[in-house]
């Protein structure tokens, strides 16, 4: 997933600051919101594997706002006990 915007302010403030905003503190310029890009390998019975794990990596504004880190990764792993039971950890 790719997020992204051009962000004009008509006001024109001095810096390109725009004041008490969260994303787009700069105005008149494209900027990334956040992209992603997952890994996963789900379970598979049939497959003889009970286990999965899903990798989500993260980059942009929203991550480092809303996370505290410009970058962040997520590690989920899933074991499939039976057809109808998955934990996900």
């Amino acid at each position: 997933m790719l997020d992204g915007y051009y962000e004009y302010n008509f006001n024109r403030p001095p810096g390109r600051a725009n004041d008490l905003r969260a994303y787009d503190v700069l105005g008149n310029v494209f900027s990334i919101n956040q992209a992603d890009l997952v890994f996963a390998l789900d379970p598979d019975v049939t497959a003889k594997r009970r286990y999965g794990v899903r990798l989500d990596l993260q980059f942009g504004q929203a991550t480092e706002t809303l996370q505290g880190n410009p970058s962040t990764s997520h590690v989920r792993i899933s074991i499939e006990i039976s057809s109808r039971l998955t934990v996900h950890m």
